[in-house]
């Protein structure tokens, strides 16, 4: 059965100093929506887009477009649903 994950951009972070990660992945920048205290980065995982949200950074520390990242989910967050009928499904993490 194919799931669905639904995620706030504030739910998902770079993983800078997270020696062990169990809910990590790698994905690959595209590109970045600058709003001065926070910034959107536009990213994919597989051939899945995803936005995570993250403080402000400045132009020249941006990733390059394809640039690996990797990513942290907060999975507590996470909400999950059936891909053909899109019901909600709980599953226990």
């Amino acid at each position: 059965e194919k799931l669905i994950m639904g995620i706030r951009p504030s739910d998902i972070y770079l993983r800078e100093n997270e020696p062990e990660c169990e809910h990590c992945a790698t994905a690959h920048f595209e590109f970045a929506e600058l709003l001065g205290k926070n910034a959107f980065l536009h990213l994919k995982i597989g051939n899945s887009p995803c936005i995570g949200e993250i403080a402000g950074m400045c132009f020249e520390d941006l990733p390059k477009v394809n640039d690996p990242i990797e990513v942290v989910f907060k999975l507590e967050f996470a909400h999950f649903f059936d891909s053909v009928t899109g019901k909600a499904k709980t599953i226990g993490l």
